[in-house]
């Protein structure tokens, strides 16, 4: 809970006073990205991988989520009562949390995998210049 807000990450919803806040999916995303990270800045590009870790994006599709985030709050960047903008860096969830009794506190995130080991060779063409190419995983090599 925070402020008049409940967020039940379970059934994927944020109550205000006890009523359904509407929120697409991707803006109730970013809130349960930055509630779980509460106080904490979380950087632009980590929150771009966390909530679109198959596509690329501009940062103005976070920055679209960010302010429709904050609409429904009654949120402003210039009156940050519940998320804090850290410019050029990231956003921070600056309310209090209280974790209500019998509720489970909501799952991080989980971190993401490391890049798998890769060995970089170079081949030579015919024209002498060199060729850089990176060997990663299993399986027959893709060009």
């Amino acid at each position: 809970m925070f402020g008049p807000f409940e967020l039940e990450v379970a059934e994927g919803r944020l109550l205000r006073d006890g009523e359904p806040v509407p929120l697409r999916p991707k803006v109730f995303d970013t809130l349960v990205a930055l509630v779980e990270r509460a106080g904490r800045l979380v950087e632009k590009d980590d929150l771009v991988g966390q909530l679109w870790p198959d596509a690329v994006v501009e940062e103005g599709n976070l920055a679209t989520c960010v302010s429709a985030l904050r609409r429904a709050l009654g949120d402003s960047r210039a009156d940050a009562t519940y998320i804090e903008t850290v410019s050029k860096r990231g956003y921070r969830f600056v309310a209090p949390i209280r974790v209500l009794a019998g509720a489970a506190p909501a799952p991080l995130a989980a971190s993401p995998e490391p890049p798998a080991e890769q060995e970089i060779r170079f081949a030579t063409a015919a024209d002498r210049v060199r060729i850089a190419y990176a060997i990663s995983g299993e399986g027959p090599p893709l060009v």
